[in-house]
């Protein structure tokens, strides 16, 4: 995850926070919240995900029951390195509305 997690504007947020908030992240560590706990995931994507962003359903975190991984397609033509990859954006807290 930490290989493909955005270098810039990486986020933690919770569902009820706008874009606009400035809740950053750049210092998240995922292996902070992995360690000793079982975390799990859905097999497949969330269902609102579409060609452009993907959402994956986590949980067995310590102190929040639900996350959602939000991945994000790299749209940047002048690289064709990563134009059409996919990133780790962000972390949304709690369940999904």
């Amino acid at each position: 995850m930490r290989r493909i997690q955005t270098k810039v504007n990486f986020f933690t947020r919770t569902w009820e926070q706008g874009e606009t908030d400035t809740a950053r992240a750049s210092d998240f560590h995922l292996i902070n919240y992995v360690r000793n706990n079982r975390i799990r995931w859905t097999e497949n994507v969330d269902d609102s995900s579409n060609a452009h962003e993907a959402f994956l359903r986590t949980w067995g975190w310590p102190h929040i029951a639900t996350w959602y991984f939000y991945f994000r397609k790299i749209n940047f033509p002048l690289d064709p390195e990563i134009h059409g990859r996919w990133e780790w954006a962000g972390i949304y807290f709690g369940e999904k509305f």
